[in-house]
């Protein structure tokens, strides 16, 4: 492309001679977006560069560890302080007030070492290992997808206490010898996927086998394994 006084003349070159483009040839509408494409993707380069040098340096911001680092006399702060900075109190979040699935409330027969009501023996047991390694939950909380699908995953985890930062979900399926119970993990899957949440990076899914049985030391592994990814991550 050339400028002449305030016009603006496109050309293209083959076998080193100069042909102009017409005013009106779709040519100079391709190299128009190409100009502009290169120089977006050019842009978008640096920014991944910057972003990605960003992320090497970032710490999460954990007062309750930034606390122990301190000299004894500056240690032990008030709660006021850790919430300013965004913080969550874990035992409060537990402990608040929230809606719960109540469908099938007779279905509702074992109590957790919490004493919170569950429907099996299986979701105590996740419960007491999440009580163990002091990972805040909720069990069956009501939440409300982007599309505004209801939807209540069986524990809400606080896996990162802080204003702002994304919950993690953990859906156990102990029935996939059923077929209706097969349909309804298939449904809350693409209603999770529909919402952006990526299985086994925002939700854990743990199973029992088709015949009814369970391994729970298996369980617990890959409890613990998405809880140290998404710390890692």
């Amino acid at each position: 492309m050339t400028r002449r006084g305030n016009g603006s003349y496109y050309h293209w070159c083959w076998r080193g001679e100069r042909r102009y483009l017409a005013v009106d040839s779709p040519e100079i509408e391709a190299v128009k977006n190409r100009k502009l494409t290169e120089r977006m993707l050019k842009q978008a380069q640096e920014n991944i560069r910057v972003c990605s040098e960003y992320l090497e340096t970032l710490e999460m911001l954990d007062p309750l560890s930034m606390e122990g680092t301190l000299g004894i006399a500056y240690r032990n702060q008030g709660k006021d302080i850790y919430q300013l900075l965004g913080w969550i109190d874990s035992e409060e979040w537990m402990n608040a007030d929230y809606e719960r699935n109540m469908r099938h409330p007779e279905q509702l027969t074992c109590r957790s070492e919490r004493g919170i009501m569950m429907r099996s023996r299986v979701e105590t047991g996740i419960a007491a290992k999440y009580d163990e390694w002091r990972i805040a939950y909720r069990y069956e909380p009501v939440i409300i997808l982007p599309d505004g699908t209801r939807i209540s995953p069986d524990f809400e985890l606080l896996l990162l206490p802080f204003q702002g930062m994304p919950r993690f979900y953990h859906e156990h399926f102990g029935m996939m010898g059923n077929t209706d119970y097969v349909k309804s993990f298939l449904w809350k899957n693409s209603k999770y996927l529909d919402a952006g949440l990526i299985p086994y990076r925002d939700v854990l899914y743990t199973f029992d086998s088709v015949d009814g049985t369970m391994d729970f030391r298996e369980i617990a592994r890959q409890m613990s394994d998405f809880i140290q990814q998404v710390r890692e991550d």
